[in-house]
């Protein structure tokens, strides 16, 4: 281990520590997977940063986007009241992801548990088994713009463009109520479309300083091998 991952660890758990002991006066159900979001987030945004990035001043930035650990217990206590991204400010703007997926979860678990004990439908349904299993990602939610199309992600090349023709899929950006751009419904690594009952999967890569989301293209699914061709998208802030 570095002395810069070392630092990091360090720097990292006592945030964690100070987050715990704000939310130990707060009555509030979920309150360790909150925790455990933070920590995950917080570990995406170390695990993106170059070996020369990895520095003090850097790591305190992080910590400063994410805002005082006093804050997360606030925001739990306010009354549960819809904001827009509008109204929040930056460092809020994280915290609103996590409660708002945590909440969609608790609901669409009541609404699953009703159906299924008034034994309202006896077959599956793939989108509402998609619903339960929801799960949020912060690091998709924002906006994404094709960049290209490959068969593989191994294929793709930063700045050497594989595909020659153009873009059905132009862009896409994630919500925080499992809605995006387009019809299609979202969870952490996966994607499902209403009209055709699919669901896909998407990854997330750092490459060269930039994020790149790969994201299944279901309708060029090779029929033969049952493998699918990627959109390859960039984090519009990452540009």
């Amino acid at each position: 281990m570095s002395d810069a991952e070392k630092k990091w660890r360090e720097i990292r758990d006592e945030y964690l520590r100070q987050i715990e002991a704000e939310l130990t006066a707060v009555r509030r159900p979920r309150k360790k997977e909150l925790l455990a979001d933070v920590r995950d987030h917080l570990e995406l945004r170390f695990e993106e940063l170059e070996p020369s990035q990895r520095t003090d001043r850097r790591f305190k930035e992080i910590l400063e986007e994410m805002g005082p650990a006093e804050e997360y217990a606030e925001l739990l206590k306010q009354p549960a009241a819809k904001k827009t991204e509008i109204e929040l400010s930056p460092r809020y703007q994280f915290l609103s992801h996590l409660f708002t997926g945590i909440f969609v979860i608790v609901l669409f678990s009541v609404v699953g548990y009703k159906l299924y004990t008034a034994d309202i439908k006896a077959r599956q349904d793939p989108m509402q088994d998609f619903i339960l299993s929801y799960q949020l990602d912060p690091r998709a939610m924002g906006r994404w713009v094709t960049v290209d199309f490959v068969e593989t992600i191994e294929q793709f090349v930063p700045g050497r463009r594989q595909s020659p023709r153009d873009f059905f899929l132009t862009d896409l950006e994630f919500y925080n109520d499992m809605k995006t751009s387009k019809s299609w419904l979202w969870s952490k690594g996966k994607f499902f479309d209403p009209t055709d009952q699919k669901q896909g999967e998407y990854q997330i890569h750092a490459i060269e300083g930039k994020e790149y989301l790969f994201l299944e293209w279901l309708p060029g699914q090779n029929s033969q091998t049952g493998r699918s061709p990627y959109y390859v998208l960039e984090k519009e802030n990452s540009r």
